[in-house]
């Protein structure tokens, strides 16, 4: 067969490879992304590697980065996280991806270097690197807090039209962090993350909706909300959801529906996901009571910080509900639970046991 009817039945991998032999960096960085992420063709990590590793000895600073996520994450690799440091710093300010995932790995041992290099990342128009850099100011992150600073960021991402900075800058609106609380405001900020592919902005408009704070109270709306962010990854969504259904507000009300959503948020790391699941188990709510399964999951969601979740733990371990009793780690509990602002678990805190 002729070499150009060959060329024509190559695949797109195929021929980027091709291009990549003949010193295209591009075309490096174009086939490594395929074979990481099994784009047309089988998924090869080790072959991303090689490629990816192309791309950057030609000069491309996105390759450079690429592959320092492989050996940062050890995709193709083996874990090592000071050959990513050094390709990160290679490939930085060039590529603002790479200064974020570098202030990511500095912020561990140095606030101060971490902040620095998600400056370099939001300076170079890595529109993630800001908003991780308003989080570190909004949060006071090993660094004094400074809502300004976070409001000057968020505005300024929001203003290039990204969904996720509109939404970050709602919830600066709704507490009334550096502005004067505005929750109207801030479901208008909600709602434009959420309509332009932010589901965490539906999410929290939809807690707007549920509680009736600067939009018209609607179960109905609320439980459509959660249910988009859900299906759209926010987790949280997904707990707010099991809410409505296990309540019945906003939809039929449906245990099991309830029980697989705060499974799902739990095991993603939503304390308040655990929680209500932990309520399920002690209460029997469509499942058979198991009272030692409570007190893990409420373990859980307190060690999370979820203030209810400790009252509960330190109750049921007062009374040796699901777990012997011990009066001592049960004030523990309390004590945690008042600390994050719980009424109960402060009055209970007192109480003889």
């Amino acid at each position: 067969m002729h070499l150009f009817v060959l060329a024509a039945l190559a695949g797109p991998v195929e021929r980027a490879v091709e291009a990549c032999e003949a010193s295209d960096p591009q075309a490096c960085l174009s086939a490594a992304v395929s074979y990481e992420a099994g784009r047309d063709v089988a998924t090869d990590p080790f072959r991303a590697v090689e490629l990816y590793q192309k791309a950057c000895e030609l000069g491309l600073a996105p390759g450079c980065t690429s592959l320092a996520w492989m050996y940062e994450k050890g995709r193709g690799t083996k874990v090592d996280l000071k050959r990513a440091t050094q390709l990160y710093e290679g490939a930085c300010p060039a590529d603002g991806r790479a200064c974020a995932n570098l202030g990511n790995l500095l912020m561990a041992t140095s606030a101060k270097q971490g902040t620095a290099r998600y400056q370099q990342s939001c300076d170079a128009g890595w529109r993630d690197g800001c908003l991780r850099l308003g989080e570190i100011y909004e949060r006071g992150e090993g660094i004094p807090e400074d809502d300004a600073k976070a409001f000057e960021i968020y505005s300024a991402v929001c203003d290039s039209k990204y969904a996720n900075g509109c939404t970050a800058l709602g919830s600066l609106y709704e507490k009334g962090a550096h502005v004067e609380r505005d929750p109207a405001h801030a479901a208008q900020l909600y709602g434009v993350g959420c309509d332009h592919g932010d589901p965490v902005g539906c999410s929290l408009l939809g807690d707007l909706h549920k509680d009736g704070e600067g939009v018209q109270r609607s179960d109905d709306r609320a439980t459509q909300l959660y249910e988009k962010a859900c299906n759209a990854g926010a987790i949280e969504g997904c707990a707010s959801l099991g809410v409505m259904v296990a309540t019945g507000r906003g939809a039929p009300r449906d245990d099991a529906r309830a029980l697989s959503l705060f499974e799902r948020a739990c095991e993603q790391g939503v304390p308040r996901g655990c929680s209500n699941l932990g309520v399920i188990f002690e209460r029997g709510q469509g499942v058979p009571v198991d009272a030692p399964r409570a007190v893990e999951l409420y373990g859980r969601a307190c060690a999370g910080g979820h203030p209810m979740a400790c009252t509960n733990l330190g109750l049921m371990l007062a009374q040796g509900n699901g777990a012997p009793k011990d009066v001592p780690r049960a004030r523990q509990a309390f004590e945690r639970a008042c600390k994050l602002g719980h009424a109960d678990g402060c009055r209970l805190g007192a109480k003889e046991w």
